[in-house]
């Protein structure tokens, strides 16, 4: 599957360097969505958080689930 870019509404839950290098769960076949600017190539999954002004991502641990496993 390799780096795919995603926008995603993460604001007030988790900071840009949180998110760097992190593995989070996405939905890959989709087709790429332009959103502004951005082209978003997944759709990274997450709950609205408690406060309902913000999103918490999933984030499996990387030695628990294999990269490109699916969800199910």
């Amino acid at each position: 599957i390799g780096i795919k870019q995603s926008s995603v509404q993460a604001v007030g839950t988790h900071t840009k360097e949180e998110l760097l290098n992190s593995f989070v769960c996405c939905v890959v076949n989709f087709s790429p969505k332009k959103i502004g600017p951005f082209t978003s190539e997944v759709l990274t999954l997450g709950f609205r958080n408690n406060a309902g002004i913000g999103w918490v991502l999933i984030e499996p641990k990387n030695n628990f689930v294999d990269l490109g496993s699916k969800l199910a």
